[in-house]
Order: C-alpha cells, then sequence, then structure tokens
C-alpha cells in the first residue's frame, strides 16, 4: 500500500545488500533511522512506529536481487488481535487464580493441616504434654509416615512419662515419709532431751547405751561414767536380788514392767523412784530396752505428811485413834498366829482440869506433849504409844509373851517402870508440876478380839483404878465390866430422878472424937427402885462422880 511511495524503491540487490552488510541506511528511505536485518530468512524494518517485513526469501538470485518490503503500521497489526489477547489474558488470570485456589486446598489438606498437627504435638511434647490422641493423617506419603511416627513416639513418650510419674510419686511418698521419719525423730530426740523425767536405753545385755540430762540430773552420772555399764548401777540395797530377777521376768514375758522401786543415786545415796521399762524391738530384729525414772521423793514425803496428818496427834506427835486401831488389829492377827499374848493399856492423868484451870490450857498442852516424851523413853520401838484426845493415853504392847501369867508380870514390871518416869515433877515455864495416873490393863486376845472390845474394857479397868484411889493400875476382869454397865444404869436413872423429883432430903449429924456435933451432912436418898430405896452410901459416890 505504501509500497515505498516517498521514492525510488527499486534498488540493485547488490547496493542494498552492501548498504545493510555495512550497516548503512539506504540512501533513498533516508528516514529509516535503523534496519535490522535478520539471517533467518526474514528480514525485519523498523521506521518510527511502522514495521517492514520482508517476505520470506528463499533465494535472493530468484528475484533477481530485488527485495520486495511489505511497510504495516504497529497500532494496525496489534488492533486485529487485542480482542483476543484480552480474552486470553483473562483466561490466564482465571486459570491463575483457580491454580491459587486449588493449590492453597491442596496444600492445606495435604500438608498445612498434618503440618500444624505435627507441630501442635511437638508444641505438647516440648511442654511435657505426651499423653495427646493420635495423629489423623490420610495420607500414606512422607507426612503420613512422618504423622504416624510422630504418634508412635508421642505414645511411647506418655508411657515413658507415666512410667517415670509413677516411680516420682514413689519417691516423693518415700521422701515425705523419710522427712516424716526424720521429723518424728527429731521429735522424739526433742522430747527425749528435753523431758524432765529421767531415761535411759539400754541394749538386749541391759548395758546403757544412751541417757539424756534429765538422766544425769538425777543420778549424778554423766555419759562417761554410764554408757556400756550395766544398769544394775542403779541398783539399790533396799531390794533383794530376787525382785530385780522377777522384774526383768515380766519385762521378758509381757515386753514392760512398771512400778516403785528404791534407786540408787551417784555416791550411793537412794531415792524413791517410779520406773517403767519397754522393750522395742526394731525392723532388724534388735531388741532394746527404754526405761523412764521419774523421782517421787517429794510425793513420797507429801504423802507421809498428809499419812501423818490422818494417823498422828498434832499437838503430842503420838498415833491418833485411826493408826492405833490399825495397829491393834495387826497385834491381834499376828497373836493368833504365834499363839502370844498382847497387852493394852489405857492411861488417864489424875485431875489434869485442876492444871488447865489454874494454869491455863496452853500450860495443859504443854504437859501433855512433856508426857508423851517421857512415854516414848520408857516402851519398845515395836510398842505404840496413842492419844486418844484430852488427857488418855493408850500404849500397845504387842508380843509380850506365850502366856498370860507371863504376860501379866511383864506388864507390871512396865507400868512400874512408866510410873517411875511420870511421877517426876514436870518443871515448864517456871512451874513445877506433878503428875499422876490411873491405868488400866487388858491382854488380848482373852479379853477380846477387836479394838473397840480392847479400848472399852481398858477403860473399864482404868476406871476401876481411880475408884480405888487413883495413881495406881487394874487388870480388867468380867466383874467390872458387869459393874461398870450397874454404874451407867444408874446414872441414867439418876438423872431421870433429878427430872421426876423422886429425891427426899435427909440431915445425919456428924461428930468429932469428942463426940461433939461439928457439922449436919445432906443426904438425898429418896429416889427408890422398884420400891426399894437407896442408900447414901450407894448414891453419894455415884453422884460425886457425876458432878
Amino acid at each position: 500500500a505504501k509500497s515505498f511511495a516517498r521514492g525510488s524503491m527499486k534498488h540493485r540487490s547488490k547496493s542494498l545488500s552492501n548498504d545493510v552488510k555495512s550497516k548503512n541506511i539506504v540512501p533513498d528511505l533516508d528516514q529509516l533511522p535503523k534496519l535490522l536485518l535478520a539471517r533467518n530468512n526474514r528480514h525485519i524494518v523498523t521506521l518510527d512506529n511502522e514495521v517492514f517485513i520482508t517476505p520470506l526469501i528463499t533465494d535472493h538470485k530468484q528475484l533477481n536481487n530485488w527485495h520486495f518490503l511489505a511497510v504495516v503500521p504497529i497500532a494496525e497489526m496489534i488492533d486485529s488481535n487485542r480482542y483476543y489477547l484480552q480474552i486470553v489474558l483473562i483466561i490466564s488470570a482465571v486459570g491463575i487464580l483457580l491454580s491459587l485456589i486449588i493449590g492453597y486446598n491442596f496444600s492445606k489438606f495435604w500438608l498445612l493441616n498434618p503440618i500444624r498437627k505435627l507441630t501442635a504435638m511437638t508444641e505438647n511434647i516440648s511442654r511435657g504434654i505426651y499423653a495427646t490422641p493420635p495423629l489423623t493423617i490420610q495420607q500414606t506419603d512422607e507426612i503420613g509416615q512422618l504423622g504416624t511416627s510422630f504418634s508412635q513416639m508421642s505414645q511411647e513418650l506418655a508411657k515413658v512419662e507415666q512410667e517415670r510419674n509413677h516411680h516420682v510419686q514413689e519417691l516423693n511418698n518415700e521422701i515425705a515419709e523419710r522427712k516424716k521419719v526424720e521429723s518424728d525423730l527429731l521429735l522424739h530426740r526433742t522430747f527425749f532431751e528435753q523431758s524432765t523425767d529421767a531415761m535411759f536405753i539400754a541394749d538386749d545385755q541391759s548395758y546403757f547405751t544412751y541417757i539424756n540430762p534429765a538422766f544425769s540430773k538425777l543420778t549424778g552420772y554423766d555419759d562417761q561414767e554410764v554408757i556400756g555399764n550395766p544398769i544394775d548401777l542403779l541398783h539399790s540395797k533396799k531390794h533383794k536380788p530376787d525382785f530385780y530377777k522377777e522384774i526383768w521376768q515380766t519385762v521378758d514375758t509381757t515386753g514392760h514392767w512398771q512400778g516403785e522401786v528404791w534407786e540408787r543415786r551417784k555416791g550411793r545415796r537412794n531415792f524413791p523412784a517410779l520406773q517403767s521399762i519397754n522393750t522395742i524391738i526394731n525392723e532388724h530384729g534388735d531388741k532394746h530396752y527404754v526405761s523412764i525414772i521419774k523421782d517421787i521423793s517429794d510425793l513420797r514425803e507429801k504423802e507421809n505428811k498428809l499419812w501423818k496428818l490422818a494417823h498422828f496427834d498434832q499437838l503430842t506427835k503420838l498415833a491418833n485413834r485411826k493408826l492405833l486401831e490399825e495397829r491393834i488389829n495387826k497385834a491381834i492377827s499376828d497373836t493368833h498366829r504365834d499363839k502370844h499374848v498382847g497387852a493394852l493399856i489405857f492411861l488417864d492423868l489424875d485431875n489434869f482440869k485442876i492444871i488447865n484451870d489454874s494454869l491455863g490450857h496452853t500450860h495443859g498442852d504443854l504437859v501433855l506433849k512433856a508426857i508423851a516424851q517421857r512415854l516414848k523413853t520408857v516402851f519398845r520401838s515395836a510398842d505404840t504409844v496413842a492419844r486418844l484426845g484430852g488427857d488418855e493415853y493408850i500404849i500397845l504392847l504387842p508380843d509380850l509373851a506365850d502366856n498370860p501369867a507371863n504376860a501379866t508380870g511383864r506388864t507390871t514390871a512396865i507400868i512400874k517402870k512408866m510410873f517411875d518416869t511420870l511421877h517426876r515433877p514436870c518443871k515448864i515455864n517456871g512451874h513445877e508440876t506433878y503428875i499422876t495416873s490411873s491405868l488400866g490393863v487388858v491382854l488380848f486376845p482373852a479379853d477380846g478380839d477387836t479394838p473397840d472390845q480392847l479400848l472399852k474394857h481398858a477403860d473399864t479397868a482404868m476406871y476401876t483404878a481411880k475408884d480405888e484411889g487413883k495413881n495406881t493400875f487394874c487388870f480388867y476382869h468380867s466383874d467390872m465390866q458387869v459393874l461398870a454397865d450397874k454404874r451407867l444404869k444408874l446414872e441414867n436413872e439418876l438423872r431421870k430422878a433429878l427430872k421426876l423429883n423422886q429425891f427426899k432430903v435427909y440431915y445425919q449429924p456428924q461428930f468429932n472424937q469428942d463426940k461433939k456435933s461439928s457439922a449436919m451432912k445432906l443426904w438425898s436418898d429418896g429416889y427408890t427402885q422398884n420400891e426399894d430405896s437407896l442408900l447414901p452410901m450407894t448414891l453419894s459416890p455415884l453422884l460425886k462422880k457425876a458432878t
């Protein structure tokens, strides 16, 4: 169409060929900036926005060395293919988008999900969580095999973790138990060390293996003096060897023993103690003995004080009625067993009321204490001197003789010695006081078999001695009891007669040696008993005693 219209388009092939080879511009085409000549049978010439395409030249000689060029504008050449190019681009874009979607889903299902599962399992394993469900990967490729291997590894790790946890738990339990044992041992050791009671541990041969500080404080022995020595270091001679033998027989039989013993301190000083011994056998079968010793000296002292308060007179420190009755019972039992005879003396001071009335009760108490001290010097240690109350004393003489006659003789000798001691004047607070006494004596078991009987009969004999003029003694016999009963009956009836005004008054003149009347004595004999009057000579002594 525009085939070389701007100039001569025919040139000889030779000159064009030479120009092209020499890269010169075609003379007639001076506006052609550049000429490209291809060596593949096709030539393209670019001129501004136009393209010159040479036809296929297979043999230059066939066209007589002339070339024909067809010039087509670029815009026209592209316009004809623009629509198809847009369709191709759209189809390409849709294909790329579908490829991306398919690739994403493919990678998500076949690659990302398994990798995420593997990653999650790896994170759990890194955190120590091994017990996870197995992976569900359906692929049979390398990822599936990797997931299967991870699942197997996780299960194995879970088993290992479970076994480890089990062993750790056992170890923790053992550690906790050991700590508890150590804590208990520390507590027991602290208790052992801090205890105020003496404690020691001995081996199966009864040799000291351990003592606590309280043991040293109580006994005076330290560790070096005790450890390795036998425990009979503490044995007191107050106990016979059979006593300790019985203790250890009981320990070997029952595993423990507890009781009161006399222990020995360093320096051979004895003290009362409450001791317990227990057998301890450990898991290895080793036997040890654990003993606790508690000093009860203070307790015994307090008990003795209470016992003395209950059994001794607080003024004279002599035995009281309770202790006397206990010793009388024992003495009676011994006389029945040994076929011996004992005696009981009831002592009453004569006219002691005059001392109290004249010098006062304080002086009278001092006299009573002095009499008690004198009585203690007369009698044996086996005898008992007791104070019933007031000015009444009881002397118990057990095991005097093997028959009543000898017992009577010995009792008489003892009473005479006692009279010699009691009749000496008492000098108290500048006052010299003379004391006499009346005594009643009974022999047992002939005169009584109980404390009440003996005291009653001795009291009757004592009153008989007073009736005989005082400052004497009388042995009891059965007639005395008859008279005593009669006298008691008369006293009661006289009291009733006074209330009933059954007395009559008589005047009896008294004469001196010159037969002169010196006085008139009043007699009251109006009281009658069973229609018989009682004469004044019968009533007067009884009335005097009653008043």
